[in-house]
């Protein structure tokens, strides 16, 4: 009999999932980032499987399912042991794909949870109502170290920003130059040709957001935020930082919106945004929705 695999983040995020419901509550973090002590409860998860929206309530003791061909309840305690099993093996087990810890196949076959990541349409991965059912639920998305981690935003046009260029003007050779040279020593084409322009005494400055959601999206955060962004970008590119953290503090020293250096310091302008941004995404914000 073959045993049922999957890979690190599909465990991860049913991982995730299991212990929420078996906790039934969020521990909320401090200014930080580190665990506060208070608790959200949580009333309901939603989640798409393969039968179409299946609600878990969670009550004193039990989980109550219900979905379109599901109405019973689970033993809270029950999740929260198969969420403790997937989170040593995965601790334990280093590749890619790994193999359901023994008696987790029989739980999820007893749930009726064929997806083990849920289907949507958007990168939410499910809807949790906080407190009773008066609250609208709210989107989330899992991040972890226990797997690879996933970009902030969808690769494509509509979270393109868009840079001019001044500085010089270029020939058509070097325009050629850099569209097309390759350079081994440097396998980042987006980075080559910035770095190519500015050694040439280019200027990248950010001119416009491709999509007018995403700009409207970024404007009700703050209507500056989509020009520290462009710039977060370039630095990430030119400097070859991908950490949200060192490329505020970069930002915070470059100063890209020319404020006062009480509100950077004292009032943290800067990581303010970041984390306002950062929020929105984790609460299912898209670019293009």
């Amino acid at each position: 009999m073959d045993m049922l695999t999957a890979t690190r983040r599909e465990w991860n995020e049913l991982y995730v999932f299991f212990n929420l419901l078996a906790q039934g509550g969020i521990v909320l973090g401090n200014e930080e980032g580190l665990p506060s002590g208070r608790v959200l409860p949580i009333f309901q998860v939603t989640r798409q499987e393969h039968d179409g929206e299946r609600r878990y309530t969670v009550e004193e003791t039990d989980i109550h399912v219900e979905g379109e061909q599901m109405d019973e309840r689970f033993p809270r305690e029950d999740f929260g042991t198969v969420a403790a099993m997937i989170l040593d093996t995965l601790k334990r087990e280093r590749n890619e794909e790994v193999e359901a810890p023994e008696g987790v196949e029989g739980f999820l076959d007893a749930l009726k949870i064929y997806d083990m990541e849920a289907r949507t349409d958007d990168r939410t991965d499910f809807y949790i109502t906080f407190h009773d059912s008066s609250f609208p639920p709210v989107g989330f998305r899992i991040y972890s170290r226990l797997c690879a981690m996933m970009p902030l935003l969808d690769g494509g046009r509509t979270a393109n920003l868009k840079f001019e260029q001044g500085g010089i003007r270029f020939s058509q050779p070097a325009v050629n130059k850099i569209n097309y040279t390759d350079d081994p020593d440097n396998p980042n084409e987006v980075a080559r040709r910035m770095l190519y322009i500015e050694s040439m005494g280019g200027v990248l400055k950010y001119n416009d957001v491709a999509d007018k959601v995403f700009r409207s999206n970024l404007c009700m955060i703050d209507l500056n935020l989509p020009r520290v962004l462009a710039e977060m970008v370039r630095l990430m590119h030119l400097d070859n930082i991908s950490r949200v953290d060192e490329l505020t503090e970069l930002i915070e020293e470059r100063n890209p919106l020319k404020i006062k250096e009480e509100l950077i310091r004292k009032h943290r302008y800067y990581r303010y945004k970041m984390k306002e941004f950062l929020l929105a995404l984790a609460l299912g914000m898209r670019p293009a929705k």
